[in-house]
């Protein structure tokens, strides 16, 4: 039986986009994103696809119950996705960058179909271990894989 996953690694980048830090681990796919997948499974038109990643504050770890991140930062865009299939009918990969003008702690990430703060579907969330800095000259780049 194939169960659907995800693991995430984030890369903190310098201005020449030289990575300085690694964080990689499994986040939780919520029961919110997968009743998602299952209406777009179905062709619900109401069930937009996975488009934004946004990121927070908040260390609390993930649960399967989770709809919203725990202190999603409204000063940070969401930023829109990149995917591409890993293997034919396996997965996907998905890739975001996040930029921020001011330095900030990043301790949650997640999935959204949805562009604005507070809104859409949350499809997955990850906690970091100890908060990533991002800011000036400092990126955030994000890349999951998800196995169905």
């Amino acid at each position: 039986m194939h169960v659907l996953t995800g693991h995430v690694t984030v890369r903190l980048l310098d201005r020449d986009g030289r990575a300085l830090m690694e964080v990689s681990q499994a986040n939780t796919i919520v029961d919110a994103g997968r009743t998602l997948i299952g209406q777009r499974l179905i062709g619900n038109p109401a069930a937009g696809p996975v488009s934004h990643l946004a990121v927070g504050t908040s260390n609390t770890p993930a649960s399967p119950a989770d709809t919203a991140l725990g202190g999603e930062i409204n000063s940070i865009p969401r930023a829109a996705i990149t995917t591409q299939p890993l293997q034919p009918g396996i997965g996907l990969r998905v890739g975001a960058q996040v930029t921020s003008p001011t330095s900030q702690s990043i301790s949650e990430a997640g999935l959204f179909n949805a562009a604005n703060h507070g809104a859409g579907v949350m499809y997955n969330r990850v906690t970091f271990p100890t908060p990533v800095p991002i800011g000036p000259g400092l990126d955030l780049a994000f890349q999951w894989d998800i196995t169905f």
